[in-house]
């Protein structure tokens, strides 16, 4: 069995950091957000992200603002994402029953593997897939699925774990089972899951609904 989460809004709060960095690349770089720099933004690529909050056409502007959002992020406030409730235990219990890990991420592969090794979460993940993983170029979350899915060989049982109607999008492109978050960035957002949990430990009981062979019908609680 393998479980694909997402990183942001699904494993971890990273909104703290990535908002003081935006604060600090728009004072930088003398932009003036379009909006309010508020944990609804976060989630989307950078690139998209960067122009939602500034509504800016100057590709020369944005791509200053992009690097210095990435040199302050990534060098002093990524490591300030925390864990959601119950999600360290979740982990720890998926690897004491034997499941494959993996990360399916919009977030840069630095900042990844920076926050991983600061919560000690290397060890959970098999393959690691985000946005500037590929030498290609920028891959989409769809493609990041894929490549995991063909790491396997195509012989795991898979499911994706993430929390906005973008990944239940990503999943079911790449023919993979989505469950949402209720915890996430996006909470109450309709999307086309197979399932929606408010707790990190009832994921078990939605991968045994899912895939185990059931003599009795049951009903999840």
């Amino acid at each position: 069995m393998l479980i694909i989460f997402d990183l942001d809004g699904t494993l971890i709060d990273s909104s703290i950091g990535i908002l003081s960095a935006l604060k600090k690349a728009f004072d930088l770089c003398g932009v003036t957000p379009a909006g309010p720099l508020t944990k609804e933004i976060v989630g989307p690529p950078l690139d998209e992200m960067l122009k939602i909050v500034t509504h800016l056409t100057d590709r020369e502007k944005l791509k200053e603002l992009k690097e210095a959002f990435k040199s302050i992020y990534d060098h002093s406030e990524c490591t300030n994402a925390v864990a959601f409730p119950g999600i360290e235990e979740m982990l720890t219990e998926l690897v004491k029953k034997n499941y494959l890990m993996a990360l399916a991420t919009n977030k840069r592969l630095f900042p990844t593997i920076r926050i991983l090794e600061a919560k000690g979460w290397q060890k959970y993940f098999r393959w690691i897939e985000t946005a500037d993983s590929n030498p290609g170029g920028l891959q989409s979350k769809a493609q990041m699925i894929r490549n995991i899915m063909s790491y396997g060989d195509g012989a795991l049982l898979p499911l994706y774990l993430g929390d906005t109607h973008h990944d239940s999008a990503a999943a079911e492109e790449s023919g993979v089972p989505c469950v949402i978050v209720e915890w996430g960035y996006k909470k109450n957002e309709v999307s086309n899951s197979i399932a929606v949990i408010n707790n990190p430990m009832q994921l078990f009981s939605i991968v045994d609904f899912i895939y185990k062979p059931l003599k009795d019908t049951q009903v999840l609680e």
